[in-house]
């Protein structure tokens, strides 16, 4: 596949006013605290 355009600076503000950046935030926190969890449960598999 072959993108349509190279220039990536066309695509700035593409998604302006569709995100809102609390929700956002608040998400990314809970996949960091979902990664975290994952990784304690690995370590104890490991052990």
């Amino acid at each position: 596949m072959i993108p349509k355009t190279a220039d990536l600076t066309t695509l700035c503000g593409i998604l302006k006013g569709q995100l809102d950046p609390k929700a956002v935030r608040k998400q990314i926190e809970e996949m960091r605290k979902d990664d975290e969890k994952r990784e304690k449960l690995i370590g104890k598999a490991i052990k």
